[in-house]
């Protein structure tokens, strides 16, 4: 069967400096293909061709067209011994029970003293 459908107006590409590429997705039975699909740009539209009734999803590729740039040199010196890369991932806080309530197993350790040499003396008598 053959299929062709309007691309939604967030999706049309409005920057002259990229080119963007369509594709059309299938997942069928936990499986995703990518059919080859054609866009024609006079009528905003991707036409693909499916034997099976299955879940679609417009996926897209933008490419920026390649510009003169110059090369640009910046250098920078620090004293410090470390240096925060741009590029690294935002690592999480990992839980090391750092901030665990100290002070409340202490009090549980004072009063569990107490209560032992409260029996101790009780003892004896």
């Amino acid at each position: 069967m053959k299929v062709t459908i309007k691309v939604p107006e967030e999706l049309i590409n409005k920057d002259s400096k990229t080119k963007r590429e369509y594709y059309i997705a299938r997942s069928h039975n936990g499986k995703v293909d990518i059919l080859e699909t054609k866009y024609d740009e006079k009528t905003n539209s991707l036409t693909f061709e499916t034997d099976k009734f299955s879940d679609y999803a417009i996926l897209y590729k933008d490419t920026k067209e390649k510009e003169e740039v110059t090369p640009t040199v910046k250098v920078e010196t620090t004293n410090k011994e470390t240096v925060k890369a741009e590029s690294k991932k935002e690592v999480k806080k990992v839980k090391t029970g750092d901030e665990a309530f100290i002070v409340g197993f202490i009090y549980l350790l004072v009063m569990s003293l107490i209560g032992m040499i409260y029996l101790r003396k009780r003892e004896d008598r």
